[in-house]
């Protein structure tokens, strides 16, 4: 504020020298108000001005020049008087601080088409046919859109009389896609700033404009702007006539609750209908001794993993939903969409219960093309969650490395204790462990043994057999209950998103599994421990599809 202050210590040398060059009082006094706001508009871009004095006398001295120019063009005076009332009002303002910020809030808001006229006008002293000629536009439409800025500022003005601080809370968007991702890693990319989240979470509800979200956000539209147009060229926005909206489903804490409330409904109906369906499959994966290296919980986590892997397309082709084949082309390169996004200040992660699923393909020099198929659940969650860690790629490959006895790169040594935390390996020297935090460098890999399956191709398609097998069955059973509770309980979206999510109806299929693995718990069928982790990965030596 040291400026605007400044910036009043000449007020009466500005009037002098105004009124000895117009010698009439209101020109004067329009020409020296209109030069506060041009100065004022100067600071709010982050002008420096070291001498205050010779710089308001400039802007003043160009403004009379300009007057001068319009008398003897005899142009509308109307239309092109100076800023008159607003900047009146504007000037009268600049005696206190508080409506000094709000004239500089409100001149920040106004939208690019009003702003770039008055910066060139008002800031760079350009006249109405070089603003025309620069922009492209016609003269009348400089006049109007200078006529409506100036509208816009006072009106801004006059109902920010009150203005107090933005008491606005920005909050966190997680963003759950699903498909094939572009090649910048879209749409993960796009929404890594709060500024790009926030305007989401705004424009959910209903349509809003910018000046809108610049207010509610309470930061410059220049910045709302570019970031709007960011999120319309990957269509995470929409944008009708001058406001724009969020083009995909949004979810929330109410959302979350009432989903869990009615899958612990409907488990309790039902557990013990499938019980028995499910030791089934249990005692079939034993027989193959495929799956070995898991204990009863992890062959039970994964035996409902897989069951409503399987039971997901039936879902799907029941209700007519959307399905990957169907997703949209990406400009990107990616074909892909969002399923939801999900703000919130705190995530955890039991909150959606995230069921991933990664099939990924990759080769090693020794042993030609590996496949992985990793779940990470809050049960069992993996390295993959861990910052800083290597690609799959290479975890399967230091795996499969450890399995066969084969030297480890030191690079790959890295992974060593996230994996060993994660019960993807045990260690000869576990007790270690508890007394001493574990440095990769310390590790000897004649301690380590892998405690995950690595299967060949043939064993991995007899469970996909059984699993298939076993989803059928369960729909037998379940299907016609499970599409009535998800029918019932759709989520209600704005009819405007284009695509309609799947997840409006899979959102009560999400975590079906985990929901089902602890009633089991609760039931002393298997056991979980809170300081344990049950991961779900698999090696398969050769290449398997993703999709079932």
């Amino acid at each position: 504020m040291a400026d605007i202050k400044k910036m009043l210590e000449y007020a009466e040398l500005l009037y002098k020298v105004a009124y000895t060059k117009t010698k009439d009082y209101h020109e004067a006094e329009d020409i020296v108000q209109e030069t506060y706001l041009i100065a004022l508009l100067a600071i709010n871009k982050g002008k420096i001005i070291t001498n205050m004095k010779a710089y308001l006398l400039k802007v003043l001295n160009n403004k009379f020049c300009d007057l001068l120019t319009q008398k003897n063009k005899e142009l509308d005076l109307q239309q092109n008087k100076l800023l008159d009332n607003t900047t009146k009002s504007a000037y009268s303002k600049l005696q206190k601080e508080k409506e000094a910020t709000t004239i500089r809030r409100e001149l920040a808001y106004l939208s690019k088409i009003y702003r770039e006229v008055m910066v060139q006008y008002y800031m760079e002293n350009k006249s109405i046919n070089e603003i025309a000629n620069n922009l492209g536009i016609s003269v009348n439409a400089v006049k109007s859109r200078l006529h409506e800025g100036r509208s816009i500022l006072k009106e801004g003005v006059n109902k920010m009389e009150s203005f107090t601080k933005s008491s606005y809370s920005p909050d966190s968007l997680l963003i759950i896609p699903s498909g094939t991702l572009g090649i910048n890693n879209e749409p993960l990319s796009v929404t890594t700033g709060t500024i790009e989240q926030n305007i989401l979470i705004l424009a959910y509800e209903k349509p809003v404009t910018i000046k809108e979200i610049s207010e509610k956000m309470g930061i410059s539209s220049t910045y709302v702007e570019e970031a709007v147009e960011k999120l319309l060229s990957h269509d995470f926005m929409v944008k009708q006539k001058n406001t724009y909206f969020t083009n995909f489903l949004m979810i929330d804490d109410e959302i979350i609750k009432n989903k869990k409330v009615v899958q612990k409904a409907f488990i309790d109906e039902t557990f013990f209908m499938v019980k028995d369906l499910f030791l089934s499959l249990i005692k079939e994966y034993k027989k193959t001794n495929i799956l070995n290296k898991y204990n009863e919980t992890q062959l039970y986590l994964y035996a409902l993993l897989s069951i409503f892997k399987y039971t997901q397309p039936y879902i799907s082709n029941t209700l007519q939903l959307l399905k990957p084949e169907d997703y949209p082309n990406r400009a990107d390169g990616g074909k892909w969409i969002i399923l939801f996004g999900y703000k919130t200040n705190n995530i955890k992660n039991d909150i959606l219960t995230p069921i991933f699923l990664a099939v990924v393909h990759f080769l090693t020099v020794k042993t030609g093309r590996l496949s992985m198929e990793v779940w990470d659940t809050p049960l069992g969650q993996t390295a993959m969650r861990e910052k800083n860690i290597l690609k799959l790629e290479d975890i399967g490959g230091l795996l499969h490395d450890l399995q066969n006895e084969q030297q480890i790169y030191p690079i790959k040594m890295q992974l060593l204790p996230d994996l060993i935390k994660h019960k993807f390996i045990t260690t000869s020297c576990e007790s270690s462990l508890n007394t001493q935090p574990l440095a990769y460098q310390d590790i000897e890999t004649s301690t380590l043994s892998v405690n995950i399956p690595i299967i060949s191709v043939s064993d991995y398609e007899t469970l996909k057999q059984l699993n298939k097998e076993y989803s059928t069955k369960y729909i037998e059973i379940m299907g016609e209950r499970l599409i009535e509770m998800i029918k019932t309980n759709a989520i209600d979206y704005p009819k405007r998103i284009n695509p309609v999510s799947p997840s409006t109806h899979l959102i009560y299929l999400d975590g079906m599994a985990l929901s089902y693995v602890y009633k089991a718990a609760e039931e002393g069928i298997i056991k979980i421990e809170s300081d344990k982790n049950y991961p779900i990965c698999m090696i398969v030596e050769g290449e398997i599809l993703q999709m079932p």
